[in-house]
């Protein structure tokens, strides 16, 4: 099991480890960010995210805080105030209509079995009733809202004549749910580092850790959770206008929010281009293994940017069963940014997030979209 500091991982809703009930508001005192140019790392991040103002002790430190980005029409971005409490292992998120009463309970310790891992990612999930405030007739929720949650192993110190907590060196959450068929992609996402970063100018490195998703229809009112492992390789010496970066996240397997493996499409899994090791009686035949996703590496412009933030495209193929053509999957983006010292001790890590969309085979004008998070370590 994780262990879980009484941390934040939002900016704007910080909890003290004396009091985790009272928030700590932090003044705006962040400059603008710059406006991107054409095809930079910070086009791409403008596009999807926000970066919020955070302390000046926070910003003299390096920390950096990214957001979803909102958007009114699709729902992006409406959750806010991400609020972690490890001693009662609560995730609470605010601005998010019949998902309970904005306190989300990890899987282990609800009554209803649903996951409460993926790996070193926490799974929370919101309550399934409310209690009318007056008669306490039961209100029903929109089930599922299901949040993940997952925090670096290094701690990093605060200052308390600042205000400012130890907190994790980096750390993520997601939220979304599926029943908005109207709306096609509500919750949000908080990615962060505290500290600064040092990168390296030469050699190699590769990251690797856990990653965890959470997949909605556009119909159908269905959200899957999406457990799997990523790869993030950085070549610092080539190519020689800017580092390299790939990436992959594979072994994606799908469950139901309660922890139950999804059947394969027709006793078989269509994304695999060797079927014999999903044939009858083998240990993979209850489970939908997706695609592996690839970072796209960029050639030209900027892989990394001066404050260890990384950002760029990413896609999936699979071999059709029946043509045996390569076909495109999934398509999207992800976020990242780099924490630590790349150069010594123990390497630093990446923390980011995945948001990707892909049409569902066999159901024809049907649309999945995943939002994912990860921290990779050396």
């Amino acid at each position: 099991m994780m262990k879980f500091h009484p941390l934040p991982i939002a900016l704007l809703a910080l909890v003290a480890a004396c009091d985790s009930s009272q928030p700590l508001i932090f003044p705006d005192d962040q400059g603008p960010v710059e406006e991107a140019e054409e095809g930079s790392i910070e086009q791409i991040l403008d596009e999807g995210t926000d970066e919020l103002n955070i302390s000046s002790f926070r910003d003299d430190r390096g920390d950096l805080v990214r957001t979803e980005e909102l958007d009114l029409e699709t729902g992006a971005g409406f959750a806010e105030d991400f609020i972690l409490d490890g001693n009662e292992d609560t995730l609470e998120i605010d601005n998010l209509a019949f998902d309970g009463l904005n306190v989300y309970t990890r899987g282990a310790n609800v009554t209803t079995p649903k996951l409460s891992d993926l790996g070193s990612i926490a799974v929370y999930h919101g309550d399934e009733t409310v209690p009318d405030f007056l008669t306490g007739r039961p209100v029903p929720q929109f089930v599922d809202h299901v949040a993940l949650y997952d925090e670096s192993d290094v701690i990093i110190a605060g200052d308390e004549d600042a205000g400012v907590p130890d907190l994790p060196r980096t750390s993520f959450a997601v939220v979304r749910t599926g029943v908005w068929s109207d709306i096609p992609n509500p919750g949000g996402f908080i990615y962060q580092r505290a500290g600064g970063v040092t990168i390296a100018e030469s050699g190699q490195a590769t990251f690797s850790g856990d990653y965890g998703g959470l997949r909605i229809y556009d119909i159908g009112n269905r959200l899957d959770v999406i457990e799997g492992d990523i790869v993030i390789n950085i070549d610092f010496d080539d190519f020689n206008e800017l580092d390299g970066v790939a990436g992959t996240i594979f072994n994606r397997q799908a469950f139901t929010p309660g922890g139950e493996a999804l059947a394969t499409t027709n006793e078989r899994n269509i994304f695999d281009a060797d079927l014999s090791t999903f044939a009858a009686g083998t240990q993979f035949e209850d489970l939908v293994q997706l695609p592996e996703v690839n970072f796209k590496v960029r050639i030209s412009g900027e892989s990394i940017a001066a404050d260890g933030e990384i950002s760029g495209e990413v896609e999936s193929f699979y071999v059709d069963p029946e043509s045996g053509l390569t076909t495109e999957y999934d398509e999207g983006e992800y976020f990242a940014i780099i924490a630590g010292d790349t150069t010594e001790d123990d390497g630093g890590e990446v923390v980011g997030i995945v948001r990707m969309t892909a049409p569902v085979p066999l159901e024809r004008g049907v649309t999945v979209q995943e939002t994912g998070g990860f921290i990779a370590k050396r």
